[in-house]
C-alpha cells in the first residue's frame, strides 16, 4: 500500500520535492507497477477517491504524467529505455528484479523517480517499516522463494509457515548477495528462504 497524504503532507511534499498533488498520485502509483500510457492518468484518479482530499481530475493527472516525464522522474519504455535498464542491471548486478522489467510503451519510474518515491515514502509512510517487507518469486505452482529485508521477519515468517498444516518443508532464512526488488531498487542484501506447500493449498500465493 502507498503512503496516504493529507492536506499538510501535500504542502510539505510541495515545499520539499516540489511536487503537486497529482505528480505524487502518478508517481506512487507507478511504484506500485508501471502503466500502460494511456492508463496512466486513470490510476492516478482511482488512487485519488482513496484518500481524503476528494477525486484528482483527469486533466490534472494528464498533466502530472507529462510534468514527471519533463522531470525526468518517469519514462516512456522504448528500446532506448530498456537498454538502459539492461545496461543499469549489468552494471548493479544483484538477485532480481522480483518484479519484471516493464514492457514496450508502459510508463514507469526512472532510478530519479524511484529514488524520489522511496524518500518520501520514508518521510510520509504510513505502512510497515521496509525491513518487515517480504518479496515473492514464485517457482512452480508448490514452492516459492521469499525476501525479507531483515533476519528477523523471515525468522518470523519461516516460523508461522511451520505452522501451517500444509508446509511440506521451510529452508533458510539465508543471506544473500545484493536484492533487486524492482530494477530501479537495489538492497545490499536480503534474507532468502525457499517454501514448499502441498498443491492443492489454494491460498498459496496470496
Amino acid at each position: 500500500m502507498w503512503p496516504w497524504l493529507g492536506q499538510s503532507a501535500y504542502e510539505k511534499l510541495r515545499s520539499r520535492h516540489g511536487l503537486n498533488r497529482a505528480e505524487w498520485l502518478v508517481l506512487s502509483s507507478l511504484a506500485d507497477e508501471p502503466q500502460c500510457f494511456a492508463a496512466a492518468a486513470k490510476v492516478a484518479v482511482a488512487r485519488s477517491l482513496c484518500e481524503s482530499l476528494g477525486e484528482a481530475s483527469i486533466d490534472e493527472c494528464k498533466a502530472a504524467v507529462a510534468a514527471c516525464i519533463q522531470k525526468q522522474y518517469a519514462f516512456v519504455i522504448d528500446d532506448t529505455s530498456l537498454a538502459f535498464i539492461h545496461d543499469l542491471l549489468v552494471r548493479e548486478p544483484g538477485i532480481g528484479p522480483i518484479e519484471p522489467i516493464p514492457e514496450f510503451g508502459a510508463v514507469d519510474l526512472t532510478p530519479r523517480g524511484g529514488e524520489l518515491y522511496l524518500v518520501v515514502e520514508r518521510e510520509f509512510a504510513e505502512r510497515p517499516p521496509r525491513e518487515e517487507r517480504e518479496f515473492e518469486r514464485v517457482i512452480t505452482t508448490a514452492s516459492s522463494a521469499r525476501y525479507f529485508l531483515s533476519e528477523d521477519a523471515a525468522l518470523k515468517t519461516v516460523a508461522e509457515l511451520r505452522r501451517e498444516s500444509r508446509t511440506v518443508s521451510v529452508l533458510g532464512p539465508r543471506l544473500t548477495k545484493p536484492f533487486c526488488s524492482r530494477w530501479w531498487e537495489l538492497h545490499p542484501a536480503a534474507y532468502r528462504i525457499e517454501v514448499v506447500r502441498r498443491e492443492d493449498d489454494t491460498s498459496f500465493g496470496q
